[in-house]
């Protein structure tokens, strides 16, 4: 018997397990020989591929280097770009006034590829010029000069004629170590009478370059087919390379990326560790056949194999690890190597603590784990994070397996390694997606719940604390807000929750949740205080609407006096002389019924007076109801009529037939023409046209009134503050009419414009919707 530092796992489960006798064949010596024939084949095969294939991989990457480079440099020139015309839209520049190049000095800083920068005139003529001071070398344009180079000034003639930024082709300056420069030229005001130059290096290329660019590949920049940068390349043989345009620069400046693969496969890692690989699968297989051979003579190696075979199958694509009861390492296999980076030469027979293991705690479980006496056939886990070999990280799983003898003695471990590293990433990513998700909700202005109905009862997954505080923990208040929601008639989805006795906007929406669940999600916005706001507004409307009834009623109180005189000076009239004729015996009963009845006659037109004003003046809430014009009209002519008398303006009145009604407050319609009529009058006051025309039409399902008038009209100043409230011309008065109508009119989903007559004069115009008549 061998020592057993000197056994090898085969001999060591031999000892351990083999006593079975099985007969032995020559099958796996002809699979052998076949193998290895096969082995031979495959990597003539593979060589031939992966050269290939490696042709295409390098063209790839060029193209990818190629991309990202030309994808850097166009967004770096057009950032520049944006940036010129930032800071060249506010300079005051002309022929006459020294420039501060300081005020450059950010646009530097931040664009250190910008070497320089000029501003020149319609004359192109140099006004400024403001070099880089972080870029070595003399760049300044001379000012005063004329720009005399002919692709700056076809650069220049091309952004006039474009109307935005150009780019010249690519140039060399001896001054300029070595680097290459184009000039963008781009307009600074609308007139193109100042256009900016800036001169840009292109160094943000070679920046790119050893960035991403390996040593076996070399870069140039080319103008109209020619290299003019770098002038001197490297004395090699480029096999593979690729040319493109950079926009935005000129499409006659190109981009080559070349790429020296004409020792590929010399000097390529994977060929050489590919046909290393051959070479040791090859030896194992020579191995393999040898030792088949010796298996030939012996059933018991034979029995044992199959059962590590079988063993080894169970658990193929995690690393495992053999050890025996003191947890030297007998066995590792290739998942194990590629999976820790240890070859099993450095690994065999090595004992705990193991390199790869860094915690001590595992060593302390391993140690408790192998002093148990008798042992339990569940697995026991480990989880830990190891080390590779080349000193990377990962999170590791272990799964150590007792290995039993028919005494239910310990013979050994099987220990199965697994990388865990993504998955937990992958749990990790989750749980940063939700706290992000639930930072963002939290931070919401707005009461936000997320639940999943599990059949008919809803599971809460989230309330920010803003849901808590007014509605608790409940998910009920989610259903009875998405209930209101839906029952909800306007599109503002605006509901009033009866149990916290507030306004809510909520909306609605199913989304996908973390886990990819169909969920609900529900925010509701509080507008409780806003509700209360707009009340006191409509309050403050209404007290303002019959202040403004009342003012004009003030304002009208002499005429009114007037306008009442007159039929009580007629009944007195005709009483005294009733009387007079009665006690002169002289009345007559036809002469008591004519007095009687011209008393009524002025009583009644007294009573409409009277019944206009109070129906006027009084304060009430707002009754929208399917009103006829004419009723809109006698009002407002009744009461209108008494400030023409006292002005002595006329009214012409101009009513198209058959009109239909309107759905409207009769008192605020006629407020708002009785305004307008008014503001008529006065505006005619001033000229020898005392005559305004109230015209009334419909069309298109709305009805216009127009009141026109024929005075001074109304100058542009005025026409600014117009509707402004407290804004008036006139010396008395609080300014609030206009702005009241417009109000008035717009809450009746009506419109109040003005034009200028051609005549002279204004014509205000109120439409309103029209309405059927049942």
């Amino acid at each position: 018997m061998r020592s057993t530092s000197d056994l090898s796992l085969d001999d060591y489960l031999l000892d351990l397990l083999g006593n079975q006798k099985h007969s032995a064949s020559r099958f796996g010596l002809y699979v052998t020989t076949f193998s290895l024939v096969l082995l031979f084949i495959l990597g003539i095969s593979l060589s031939r591929f992966i050269l290939t294939e490696s042709y295409k991989t390098e063209m790839n990457k060029i193209e990818n280097i190629m991309a990202t480079v030309k994808h850097d440099a166009g967004a770096q020139l057009s950032d520049l770009a944006q940036a010129i015309n930032y800071f060249t839209s506010e300079l005051s520049v002309d022929s006459g006034t020294p420039f501060n190049c300081s005020a450059l000095l950010p646009l530097f800083r931040t664009h250190p590829s910008l070497a320089e920068l000029s501003i020149i005139g319609k004359d192109e003529i140099v006004y400024a010029s403001c070099a880089n001071p972080s870029v070595y070398g003399e760049l300044l344009r001379p000012v005063g000069t004329r720009i005399v180079d002919a692709a700056q000034r076809n650069a220049i003639a091309t952004t006039r004629q474009m109307r935005s930024s150009v780019y010249s082709g690519v140039y060399m300056l001896d001054n300029a170590i070595g680097n290459p420069f184009v000039d963008i030229v781009l307009p600074i005001d609308e007139s193109l009478e100042r256009l900016a130059i800036g001169r840009v290096t292109l160094s943000l290329i070679r920046e790119s370059q050893h960035r991403l660019i390996g040593p076996k590949h070399t870069v140039s920049l080319n103008s109209n087919g020619t290299t003019v940068w770098p002038r001197q390349h490297p004395l090699q043989t480029n096999d593979l390379s690729l040319t493109s345009a950079v926009p935005p620069l000129p499409a006659s400046v190109t981009l080559t990326i070349s790429s020296n693969n004409a020792a590929l496969m010399t000097n390529s890692r994977l060929v050489w560790s590919l046909f290393g690989l051959l070479g040791v699968m090859l030896v194992s297989i020579l191995l393999g056949l040898r030792y088949q051979y010796r298996q030939l003579k012996t059933e018991e190696q034979l029995s044992s194999r199959i059962l590590l075979q079988q063993a080894m199958s169970q658990a193929f694509s995690n690393g495992i690890c053999v050890t025996d009861p003191s947890g030297r390492i007998l066995y590792v296999n290739t998942s194990f190597e590629v999976l820790f980076g240890y070859n099993k030469s450095d690994i065999l027979n090595t004992v705990p603590p193991y390199p790869y293991w860094l915690n001590e705690d595992v060593t302390r479980l391993f140690d408790e784990l192998t002093m148990r006496s008798s042992g339990v056939s569940n697995p026991h886990d480990l989880r830990f994070v190891a080390q590779r070999k080349d000193g990377s990280f990962f999170d590791c799983f272990a799964q150590t397996r007792p290995i039993f003898d028919s005494g239910k003695n310990v013979l050994g471990y099987l220990i199965i390694y697994q990388d865990e590293t993504e998955s937990n990433q992958a749990k990790l990513s989750v749980s940063r997606a939700y706290d992000s998700v639930t930072r963002i909700l939290e931070s919401i202005n707005a009461a936000v719940s997320v639940i999943r109905l599990d059949g008919n009862t809803p599971v809460s997954l989230f309330t920010n604390q803003h849901y808590i505080d007014t509605f608790g923990p409940d998910p009920g208040a989610h259903a009875r807000l998405s209930s209101l929601a839906l029952l909800a008639n306007d599109n503002a989805n605006e509901v009033f929750d009866e149990e916290t006795q507030r306004w809510f906007i909520v909306k609605i929406k199913d989304i996908t949740w973390i886990d990819g669940a169909c969920v609900s999600l529900l925010s509701a916005t509080d507008i409780t205080l806003k509700k209360q706001a707009q009340a006191l507004l409509d309050e403050q409307l209404k007290n303002a609407e019959h202040t403004a009834r009342l003012i004009t009623m003030g304002e009208m109180a002499s005429s009114l006096a007037h306008e009442l005189n007159q039929p009580l000076a007629a009944i007195q009239n005709y009483a005294s002389g009733a009387l007079t004729l009665h006690r002169s015996h002289k009345l007559k009963s036809d002469n008591i019924d004519e007095a009687f009845e011209r008393i009524i006659t002025q009583t009644q037109r007294a009573a409409q007076v009277m019944r206009h004003i109070r129906g006027y003046a009084k304060r009430r809430d707002a009754s929208l109801t399917i009103t006829p014009i004419e009723r809109v009209l006698d009002g407002t002519l009744e009461l209108s009529r008494i400030t023409s008398k006292k002005l002595n303006v006329a009214i012409t009145v101009d009513i198209e037939k058959n009109l239909p009604s309107i759905m409207c407050d009769a008192v605020q319609i006629e407020q708002v023409l009785l305004n307008l009529l008014r503001n008529a009058m006065e505006a005619s006051l001033p000229t020898s046209s005392r005559e305004i025309v109230l015209r009334v039409s419909s069309k298109h399902q709305r009805v216009f009134f127009e009141v026109i008038d024929y005075g001074q009209g109304i100058s542009d100043d005025v026409k600014e503050k117009l509707f402004t409230p407290f804004f008036t011309t006139k010396s008395s008065g609080m300014g609030i009419g206009l702005n009241i109508c417009r109000t008035i009119v717009e809450t009746h989903h009506g419109r109040l414009t003005y034009q200028d007559n051609p005549e002279g004069g204004t014509t205000f115009r109120l439409s309103l919707p029209a309405v059927n008549d049942a």
